[in-house]
């Protein structure tokens, strides 16, 4: 890490350096959990899940569901994570789409599976 750290630093190149990764990782999982799943299954836009409805409550709900596998796994996941994310969406723009949802309007094979599969697989170790 510190030879990367010096290799950006010279041709300076921003970064951050997180020394809990695993929980930005978690956090990263929680949020394609929620919003590009939800977004993705419902044939929406990022819009879809901006206002209030049945998008934003999945999303959320699906955001939830990780918290406790995510601390099952040892990272302490939780509400405030929800809502960072929540003002990362909300500036996103209505008409944009995630490329998981991208690639089920091209009929391509997309990341749904993983990811729900994912959470329900480690939320049956529990």
């Amino acid at each position: 890490m510190q030879q990367i750290r010096r290799i950006f630093d010279r041709v300076g190149i921003a970064y951050l350096i997180y020394n809990w990764m695993d929980r930005k990782i978690w956090a990263k999982f929680m949020l394609n959990v929620g919003v590009n799943q939800v977004v993705s299954v419902c044939g929406e836009n990022f819009g879809s899940v901006k206002k209030t409805g049945m998008a934003r409550d999945l999303m959320i709900a699906a955001m939830a569901e990780v918290i406790p596998v995510a601390r099952q796994e040892g990272v302490d996941l939780n509400e405030a994570d929800i809502i960072y994310w929540l003002g990362v969406v909300d500036s996103l723009s209505d008409a944009g789409k995630p490329s998981m949802r991208q690639y089920i309007e091209a009929c391509r094979p997309s990341e749904v599976a993983l990811f729900s599969g994912t959470v329900v697989a480690l939320g049956q170790k529990q």
